[in-house]
């Protein structure tokens, strides 16, 4: 059974670097925030 999500990339600036972070996408195009990242709201 599908789950409606997707994994996808997010561009981030982080210490001074530019990197690309592993993340939940919806079907939708919004993305998905877990854990800690929803705590930080």
């Amino acid at each position: 059974m599908p789950m409606g999500v997707e994994l996808g990339l997010w561009p981030e600036h982080y210490q001074n670097m530019q990197l690309l972070w592993l993340c939940w996408w919806d079907l939708q195009g919004n993305l998905l925030l877990i854990g800690g990242e929803r705590s930080e709201l």
